[in-house]
């Protein structure tokens, strides 16, 4: 399972969230409640192994040398996505980040906006965009100055 992919959110342990690299010899939290998206573990550990989840249950072992984070009173679920935002300045995919969100789908965007907000920084939402939209002649999206196809 790629952690990219299944971007583990640590819910309360405050809004700022940093991506440092990987610990040398893994990481494991540990006690912590795991909501996989269907099923709760009420206390597991989660082992991570560079960019992947490579064990997760009650019964897991802490590799030697990981660095271990007590997950006690925490709980550990599959990123959360945004499936209908406007995305304008970077600062809202990091803001998203903050809050859980690890993907933004953005309904209308110009393409431009889109290609320079999917720059490679790293502590922010992933950015997906359903493009830029149709309209009728005069219709919505054009009372902002754009130029929408028709």
């Amino acid at each position: 399972m790629r952690l990219a992919s299944l971007m583990i959110v640590l819910v309360a342990c405050g809004p700022k969230i940093d991506r440092p690299p990987p610990p040398r010899g893994g990481l494991a939290i540990t006690n912590v409640r795991v909501f996989d998206g269907t099923d709760v573990i009420p206390r597991a550990t989660v082992v991570i192994d560079g960019d992947r989840i490579s064990g997760v249950g009650p019964d897991v072992p802490v590799p030697a040398g990981a660095t271990v984070i007590d997950g006690r009173g925490k709980t550990l679920l599959p990123g959360l996505i945004d499936a209908h935002a406007h995305v304008q300045v970077e600062e809202q995919l990091v803001q998203s980040l903050a809050f859980g969100v690890t993907t933004v789908l953005d309904m209308f965007a110009l393409p431009d906006m889109v290609k320079a907000l999917r720059a490679d920084v790293p502590a922010r939402a992933s950015l997906l965009s359903a493009g830029i939209l149709a309209t009728a002649p005069g219709g919505h999206g054009t009372e902002y100055g754009f130029e929408i196809p028709t």
